[in-house]
């Protein structure tokens, strides 16, 4: 541990070393989706500045607490947070859906559970940029995620897509935290963000606003790691032209009409699994992004929870999905004994494919992460 600190300590001096005079070039702007311009009371515009999306997104989540308390126990309560009408099918389906609670900003995913994304990064740079002159149009959901991404990639603009308004909230912070420099540390830094769970967190008492750690954030990865891509993105951070928080689930998203030449890259992580995307709402993706296709090309990054697994798919201006890699995808379920521990249940391990495999031609690609 010690010389973990030592070493986020010495990364994040050098850093200051070298980027103390780096100009604040970034245009960092928030955009919201139509449907959750529909749902929230205090939603006036699509588009908000960093300043006037901060005060919107902190508004969002103060006036949420009270609903999330109530909605937790089964009781809609909207008040002054929701349009009734436009809220009533999101609590719909409230106990069945992952996308709901999140939307609502109820349930939140800030902990990275992607093992090792940075191979990802790799594989994309391998194959679309192997002499390292290609600039990437970057889209990612997740928490640290797109900052590796960015971190990795030579990302031209990077947008950062979430359904829930307190990951937005938690990015703008720290983005604001990345540019003003009040921090000699990343243990400072990351003390500049408040992560609210109005649902508790059980593994920090359950309290409601919580300080993470980058150990915290990262997960199961190398928390030496994350503190390098961290530090590799604020060096990058002046270079890109734009960094776009999208409020949005990816099956609403409206892509940017061509702007340039450049391949456009999501990173899903597992944003796809039934759980949180449905069949129907993964095809509204895809008819969105095949005619954007046309004009250039576009790559998707899956990747699986809790495993270094991850696929890469290529859509061509021919409006075909061709898979560029892809791992074998398990699911795992352990071995268990009775109640009486008399009997053993032995476990399962069983082989899926993703929406993006389904579709794909080539049904036998090389693996990613071999």
């Amino acid at each position: 541990m010690l010389k973990n600190v030592a070493f986020i300590s010495v990364l994040s001096l050098t850093w200051a070393a070298a980027c103390s005079r780096a100009p604040n070039k970034t245009e960092i702007r928030l955009e919201i989706s139509e449907n959750h311009q529909k749902l929230f009371e205090d939603v006036k515009h699509a588009t908000y500045d960093e300043a006037d999306g901060l005060k919107l997104l902190g508004s969002l989540a103060e006036k949420s607490d009270g609903f999330c308390a109530d909605a937790i126990k089964g009781k809609f309560s909207p008040g002054n947070f929701l349009n009734v009408d436009a809220a009533k099918t999101a609590f719909a389906d409230w106990d069945q859906s992952h996308f709901q609670s999140a939307r609502l900003g109820c349930r939140n995913w800030y902990t990275m559970t992607d093992l090792h994304p940075e191979f990802d990064f790799s594989k994309i740079n391998v194959t679309f940029n192997p002499r390292a002159l290609q600039k990437f149009d970057c889209y990612a959901v997740g928490y640290l995620q797109p900052y590796i991404m960015a971190a990795n990639l030579n990302c031209a603009r990077l947008s950062i897509i979430d359904v829930d308004f307190r990951i937005l909230k938690a990015h703008l912070d720290l983005l604001k935290a990345m540019r003003e420099r009040t921090w000699t540390n990343l243990d400072q830094l990351f003390e500049k963000v408040k992560y609210s769970f109005p649902a508790g967190n059980k593994r920090k008492g359950n309290k409601h606003d919580i300080d993470l750690t980058l150990s915290d954030l990262c997960g199961e990865n190398s928390t030496r790691a994350c503190a390098a891509a961290l530090i590799r993105f604020m060096e990058k951070l002046p270079s890109l032209s734009e960094v776009n928080l999208v409020l949005s689930p990816l099956h609403e998203f409206k892509f940017p009409a061509k702007r340039d030449e450049l391949i456009s890259v999501f990173y899903t992580s597992n944003a796809f699994d039934p759980h949180f995307t449905s069949e129907a709402h993964f095809k509204e993706f895809m008819a969105k992004l095949r005619p954007i296709a046309e004009s250039r090309d576009r790559v998707v990054i899956y990747h699986q929870s809790e495993e270094k697994s991850f696929g890469v798919y290529q859509l061509t201006n021919e409006n075909t999905v061709t898979t560029v890699c892809a791992d074998k995808f398990k699911n795992v379920v352990e071995g268990r004994y009775s109640a009486d521990r008399c009997r053993y249940f032995p476990g399962k391990t069983t082989v899926y494919e993703n929406y993006f495999d389904q579709l794909a031609k080539g049904r036998h690609p090389e693996k990613c992460s071999e």
